[in-house]
């Protein structure tokens, strides 16, 4: 097997890895979250409030820079 098919097969494992990775996620539109908003209500007034979470909700940037600028630049160094 040459190297560069290798590396093309490598490319196409880092791309369909991000894109599980962001579809996991729920396929957050917008930038990566690292706090989680839960609407919550309150059991004596009945008011509505955000209450934040520790968590990591993978964005629309993760998708682009992680996954695919990496994966371009293994097809150019493959070619």
């Amino acid at each position: 097997m040459k190297i560069s098919k290798a590396i093309a097969i490598f490319a196409a494992f880092v791309a369909a890895l991000s894109f599980t990775l962001w579809a996991n996620g729920g396929f957050h539109s917008g930038w990566s979250q690292t706090q989680i908003p839960e609407e919550r209500v309150d059991e004596i007034t009945g008011i509505e409030y955000v209450e934040y979470t520790e968590g990591f909700v993978p964005g629309l940037d993760f998708m682009v820079s992680a996954g695919l600028l990496v994966t371009c630049l293994l097809i150019i160094a493959g070619l």
